[in-house]
């Protein structure tokens, strides 16, 4: 009995291990771990997993733990993984003959600092070198085992540096090396020297240093021929121009170097195999010395680069221009840097603050009008509805002009009149003494906007003749009811005949004295149209788009159906009728229909003008930002026209603006809405001229360049044209287009130049107490600063600080950033092209103004990014 239980017990220590092998056959050994990636330093516990043949699990199996990658990690006999180092590890686990891995990433743990193990070093020309030793911590101090750096050398011409940390001399001089990880740098100075023998060459004097300028070293064992002397500036080469074996002339690049203050550089001689190196003062930047109304326009990129303002103190706006001529690819990243100076400080200017009310006296306030938001002042002036509009009828006309652009010229006239038959010819003189009788109904088509291409899509109207004038006839939709409600149909023809009459009388001179005549284009078109627009006024319209839009124009309709099926093939005018028969202004009323429409029909006319010229000569069209700048400027001529004002007259706020936003007033004459436009896209733009651009839309509701393209329109034309029809029409009529176009029109002046001398002149027009010596810093024709003073004080706070009208903040919208002399720095991180950033320099200064314009990380600057300064102080 006693035998028996002693050889039990020894089967039960076999079955269960006892260090020795397993008794059952195993399948499979998985390794899994709490966490598969660990700092170095850190642990994680690992299990292991032992499946026998019969695919039940061996429970108690004793596995052997080991590493596969000892280096990186080791493990315990219980399974504890440890880091050892960074890198990828392998740990193990071994049982019957079976054995499973598990992959554990190794960490370093987050760098708390990095340092060099010294300040600087000193290498020998030629081509000394020595291997740095950057040294990274946690947050422990513990020094972290191979961490990844990246090497960088901020002046590689001196000394380069390897991507494994080793610095090789370059050039005499000295240069920053860094090591960064982990967003940490530290950096090291490297000085670039050479052993001096008494036969090296020898420099005892060089006259001051300038990039860009000539300078004289003197000295002894220089080679006597200009080709066996090589001199070097920090690593960049001079030209030598005369040699001697005493002295040599040389002459600096512009460029080469960092922008920076006077600074002491490294020279060096190469002659006879040997080298002398000595130390010079270095001026990098062009030096400009600015009184007051005094002005520069820095217009090529060499110029812009690095330049230093003289010790003046007072105030200069500086303002930084993207001057690519298209949107799209030409963002720019840069940024504007001024040197530290001493001892400088920000004080505030001493100029007087631009006057906050018209010349001719303070203009009433409107304080019988209710708040902003209430039915009665919505009526009048409803400013984010128009600049909703005019982003609207902005898309509607490009898609009129990538529709034309798509197709082509249309059929040509001949072959078009070739293919009528008598009866043909029949049919359209019989439509045009149709379309020419008052009252008879001629069956038209309206483009539906709201169709994926209004262009094919269409709806068909009957529309009845209100009034027929010399160069137009004005059509009524026939239409009584839309959407339930009754419309204005033969309640309007009085109103037709007014704007009518005045379409004869005074657009259609303007638009062929300045634009060109709208005909042009007729002998392709039908002749049941020739010499005539047809308007069309519908209450169809007033719901589509939105329910934005006053009227617009189609280019379809300079195609026969087979290419446009909207087309009506004649110069025809699309508009909105009113809703209402309430008297005076309000929503839908006539009166706010008649202030919309007057300055709508020129505005619309005139890019039917344009189409008819452009596919007359079968050329390009023209850019969708200038086409609508100069149909603003058909609007600003019928403005001149009913208020009086003149070309280059320095129109104020009182003799325009002031009585389109008093539809009520007697003494006004009911004048229609069309200087506000221009001026409100404008205020906009002065806001954020970094956010916008001349060019087109940033956003869906942008309509700032409707205003900034025709400032600059206008600001060329009081400033180069001897007319303004000589600088209109060929505009016009070019077969140029964009910025092209403009240049075309200016001899011996380059958009870079002009581009500048406006957008100083934005900020520069009637500023007071100061002359500017450039007289090209103004809008002859528009005393901006006053005009929008007027609307501050009207529908802002500057008559009336408690006013809850604030459509129109400040007195002037142009705020620069304000910095003081001395240290700043400005990133633009993405200025479209047509945009431009500006600051306001000033304060007390005690040392000259360093203006370094410089790549946004870094470098030279963006090619197409140019500088313009104006002192006001």
């Amino acid at each position: 009995m006693k035998r028996r239980a002693l050889v039990s017990g020894l089967l039960v220590l076999i079955g269960c291990g006892g260090g020795e092998g397993p008794p059952v056959s195993v399948r499979e050994v998985a390794v899994s771990a709490a966490s598969t990636t660990v700092l170095v330093g850190a642990s994680t516990q690992l299990t292991a997993r032992v499946t026998g043949v019969d695919g039940q699990v061996v429970h108690g199996a004793q596995v052997t733990w080991s590493s596969v990658t000892p280096s990186v990690i080791g493990v315990s006999v219980t399974g504890l993984a440890t880091g050892l180092a960074a890198g990828q590890g392998k740990v193990r686990a071994s049982y019957g003959g079976r054995a499973g891995d598990v992959e554990i990433t190794v960490a370093n743990p987050p760098v708390a600092s990095v340092t060099f193990d010294k300040d600087s070093t000193v290498l020998l020309l030629p081509s000394g070198s020595a291997t740095l030793a950057p040294i990274a911590k946690d947050a422990s101090g513990r020094v972290i085992p191979n961490p990844t750096f990246f090497f960088a050398s901020d002046a590689p011409k001196v000394a380069t540096v390897s991507p494994i940390g080793v610095v090789t001399a370059v050039a005499a001089g000295t240069a920053i090396v860094s090591a960064s990880t982990e967003g940490l740098t530290a950096t090291m100075r490297v000085r670039v020297t050479a052993n001096v023998t008494p036969s090296s060459p020898r420099i005892t004097s060089v006259t001051p240093l300038v990039a860009g300028g000539s300078a004289v070293v003197s000295g002894e064992n220089f080679a006597s021929s200009v080709g066996g002397n090589a001199v070097l500036v920090e690593g960049v080469a001079a030209t030598v121009t005369a040699a001697s074996t005493t002295q040599l002339t040389v002459t600096l690049p512009a460029t080469g170097w960092a922008c920076d203050v006077v600074r002491p550089v490294a020279l060096q001689v190469n002659a006879n195999n040997q080298t002398g190196i000595a130390t010079a003062s270095l001026r990098t930047a062009a030096q400009r010395t600015l009184a007051v109304g005094q002005s520069l326009v820095l217009s090529t990129a060499a110029d812009a680069r690095c330049n230093e303002l003289s010790v003046s103190g007072g105030a200069y706006l500086v303002t930084a221009y993207n001057t690519a001529r298209t949107i799209s690819g030409n963002e720019a990243s840069f940024a504007l840097r001024g040197a530290a100076v001493a001892a400088a400080q920000s004080v505030a200017l001493t100029a007087r603050a631009p006057r906050a009310v018209s010349p001719a006296g303070t203009p009433p306030s409107l304080t019988s009008y209710p708040r902003i938001g209430s039915p009665q002042f919505a009526r009048w002036q409803d400013d984010a509805r128009r600049r909703h509009a005019d982003g609207t009828h902005a898309d509607i006309l490009q898609r009129s002009l990538d529709f034309a652009r798509r197709q082509g010229a249309p059929s040509a006239a001949a072959r078009r009149l070739r293919s009528l038959t008598d009866e043909g010819v029949t049919m359209v003189r019989a439509r045009a003494n149709q379309i020419a009788t008052v009252g008879a109904v001629t069956q038209l088509k309206i483009p539906n906007l709201d169709a994926s291409s209004f262009c094919s899509q269409f709806l068909s109207i009957g529309a009845r003749t209100a009034w027929v004038g010399k160069h137009a006839v004005i059509v009524e939709d026939t239409v009584s009811v839309i959407n339930g409600v009754p419309t204005l149909r033969g309640q309007m023809d009085s109103l037709y005949a007014q704007i009518g009459q005045e379409f004869d009388d005074v657009d259609w001179p303007i638009l062929t004295q300045y634009f060109g005549n709208p005909s042009v284009f007729d002998a392709s078109l039908s002749p049941a149209y020739a010499g005539i627009v047809v308007m069309v006024f519908s209450p169809r319209i007033n719901t589509m788009a939105g329910g934005t839009l006053s009227g617009f124009v189609a280019s379809c309709d300079f195609y026969p159906a087979s290419q446009a099926p909207s087309s009506n093939n004649g110069k025809f005018f699309y508009a909105v009728m009113p809703t209402s028969l309430a008297a005076g202004v309000g929503a839908g009323s006539r009166g706010s229909w008649l202030r919309e429409i007057r300055g709508t029909i020129i505005h619309e006319v005139k890019h039917i003008t344009s189409f008819a010229w452009r596919l007359s000569q079968n050329t390009a069209f023209e850019e969708l930002w200038l086409e609508e700048g100069t149909a603003r400027h058909a609007e600003e001529q019928l403005a001149r026209s009913l208020e009086g004002t003149t070309w280059k007259g320095n129109a104020d706020y009182r003799s325009s603006l002031y009585c389109e936003i008093r539809p009520e007033d007697a003494t006004c004459g009911g004048r229609p809405i069309l200087m506000l436009r221009h001026f409100d896209n404008l205020y906009q733009y002065l806001q954020a001229p970094d956010i916008y651009t001349m060019f087109g839309r940033t956003g869906i509701a942008d309509a700032t360049f409707y205003g900034t393209s025709w400032s600059i329109v206008r600001w060329m034309i009081d400033h180069y044209a001897t007319s303004e029809s000589s600088f209109l029409l060929p505009l016009v009529q070019s077969t140029k287009s964009g910025v092209a176009n403009l240049e075309a029109r200016v001899s011996g002046h380059v958009w870079e130049e002009m581009y500048g001398e406006w957008a100083l002149a934005l900020y520069a027009d009637d500023y007071p107490g100061v002359t500017f010596a450039n007289g090209r810093l103004k809008f002859p024709s528009w005393n901006t600063r006053d005009v929008f003073a007027g609307l501050c004080a009207d529908l802002g706070p500057c008559t009336n600080p408690a006013s809850t009208r604030n459509l129109y903040p400040v007195a002037y919208p142009f705020t620069p950033r304000r910095v003081p002399f001395g240290a700043f720095s400005t990133t633009v991180s993405a200025l479209a092209a047509g945009s431009f950033s500006s600051w306001l320099i000033s304060g007390s200064q005690a040392a000259p103004q360093l203006l370094d314009l410089r790549g946004a990380a870094g470098g030279d600057p963006p090619g197409q990014v140019r500088l313009a300064i104006v002192r006001i102080q």
